[in-house]
């Protein structure tokens, strides 16, 4: 399996998109969500809007504020740093993993939830 050659003693949100573009697609991304957010601005067609994502896209978000919206207000997200990255599945859904704590790898719900508040960009380079 592909956890077998992952060679770090922690399993991020980028080393799991990582991961799944190299087993997947046979493309090798940058190794952290800031670097892989430059490489898709870079080589693919992002929205900064999430509906227009495409299952398969990869979104970026910026660091947890809270859960409220108006916790992320007034923040130019243009310039926000990258802290979270996953893989977008559609409906309104994301793969990702962010913490043992979390229960590891697992699918939460986007849209009225601080993923969306935090939300970047998103894009592909497929």
């Amino acid at each position: 399996m592909w956890l077998q050659s992952f060679q770090h003693q922690t399993f991020d949100c980028s080393d799991f998109v990582r991961q799944a573009f190299k087993d997947g697609a046979e493309l090798i991304l940058p190794g952290n969500s800031r670097t892989q957010a430059t490489y898709v601005k870079k080589n693919g067609k992002t929205s900064t809007d999430w509906r227009d994502l495409k299952p398969g896209d990869i979104m970026f978000f910026m660091s947890y504020k809270g859960s409220k919206r108006a916790n992320y207000s007034g923040i130019d997200k243009s310039a926000a740093r990258i802290s979270h990255n996953g893989i977008y599945l559609g409906n309104g859904k994301i793969l990702h993993t962010y913490s043992e704590k979390s229960g590891g790898v697992r699918i939460d719900n986007i849209e009225d939830k601080h993923w969306e508040y935090r939300f970047v960009f998103g894009g592909s380079v497929l």
